[in-house]
């Protein structure tokens, strides 16, 4: 099991105390309280259910952070084996959390099943959610990971988990009836998911939650009644009235002092050939900050608003830009690592591209610095893109 970061387990003991507090004096002075220098908190007329954000860079741990999130939230609502809905902005990203989690060997997976147990964890998609067995209820974690435009309250009609389903008829029969609950034309209760939803109170994690601020996003949560709902992103919303409510702010500084994007290593003292470094600090990332940075040229557009994450001379006349990549995020970049290949063809020779990441495929073992140093030394097309992808001039 991987170790966390410290500004992980900082976070996540922020997470604790809150989530103490708001059980105690209700989230509106809980956030106050320990979260001093925010805004003051907005519930989005969620009232005493709590909407909080985590603050997130870029290859900070998202997904780690909001699986260990999950064991401690239950504490709040008060659950042994919560239900969990993992929204999320995409297909893609779902395909790629729903394979994490399930998988008894990853990371994530392994930590839910220390604190649950080995066969006390299911991970559902929306066609399973009408599947939830008897025996499941109260005594398994199950974590149903849905994009949020599948769940959104404008399309009802077509949306199968407000629909009632006989396969959930015998699972209803151990939930007590709650207010509200949807009913049929004869005054029934409806066996469906958000019925079931409204009996056991879920947690909700919203990731990349910027995408997900609207009054409709709203109205679309408030029908599955969560216990409580935690925001993770790196962009949090700022608006006055329906900005975020965020309790953590990790730093890009505290990602790099604790390694998982080291620029002391990676890049903020370049190598000669001979290994002396130079005193050339790293350039700003961002071009929206910065409009003088250097950044790729891609066609029709004189900059580029995909800033490499760092670039720097390396002391020999090259020039080195490198790119890294959360495990999490290093599927979705492609266009990102076409045009730094794109980019090293065209220099021909004084330009270096390294697409560095975390995740095993990539980073086979090896530590960011590592990864650094085998591309500097010519290894990086044989070692540090995945699926047999080539670079250094090569066709990429």
């Amino acid at each position: 099991m991987m170790d966390r970061k410290p500004y992980q387990i900082a976070a996540l003991d922020t997470l604790t105390r809150f989530a103490r507090r708001a059980a105690e004096i209700g989230p509106h002075r809980a956030f106050a309280e320990i979260a001093r220098h925010e805004p003051a908190y907005r519930d989005q007329g969620f009232g005493a259910t709590p909407y909080l954000c985590l603050r997130l860079p870029t290859g900070g741990g998202k997904t780690v952070l909001a699986a260990d999130a999950i064991p401690v939230l239950r504490q709040f609502a008060g659950q042994d084996y919560p239900v969990t809905l993992w929204l999320v902005p995409s297909q893609a990203i779902l395909d790629q959390t729903a394979a994490t989690l399930r998988d008894p060997q990853h990371p994530y997976r392994e930590r839910l099943n220390a604190q649950f147990g080995i066969d006390r964890v299911r991970v559902l998609s929306l066609e399973d959610a009408t599947g939830i067995l008897p025996q499941e209820v109260r005594q398994k974690a199950l974590i149903l990971v849905s994009t949020t435009q599948a769940l959104r309250v404008d399309k009802m009609d077509t949306r199968k988990v407000y629909t009632g389903h006989e396969g959930l008829d015998a699972t209803f029969e151990r939930l007590t009836a709650v207010p509200d609950m949807d009913t049929d034309e004869q005054g029934r209760v409806l066996a469906s998911f958000v019925s079931l939803c409204r009996a056991w109170l879920p947690l909700v994690i919203v990731d990349e939650a910027h995408n997900a601020r609207t009054p409709l996003s709203f109205d679309t949560l408030k029908r599955f009644a969560p216990a409580f709902i935690l925001e993770l992103t790196a962009t949090p919303a700022t608006d006055s009235k329906s900005g975020s409510n965020v309790l953590v702010r990790v730093s890009a500084r505290e990602l790099r002092d604790a390694t998982m994007i080291n620029f002391q290593h990676a890049t903020a003292r370049p190598m000669t050939a001979t290994g002396a470094t130079t005193a050339r600090p790293p350039r700003a990332r961002s071009t929206r900050t910065r409009p003088g940075i250097w950044a790729f040229p891609t066609p029709g557009s004189a900059r580029c608003r995909n800033a490499p994450w760092a670039s720097n001379g390396i002391g020999d006349t090259r020039l080195l830009v490198m790119e890294y990549k959360g495990g999490y995020l290093e599927p979705f970049d492609s266009r990102k690592r076409q045009m730094g290949l794109a980019w090293q063809r065209a220099m021909n020779g004084p330009g270096v591209f390294l697409w560095i990441g975390d995740s095993a495929e990539t980073s086979r073992g090896r530590s960011i610095a590592q990864q650094r140093q085998e591309g500097l030394r010519g290894g990086w097309a044989a070692h540090t893109m995945p699926s047999g992808r080539r670079g250094l001039g090569s066709g990429g």
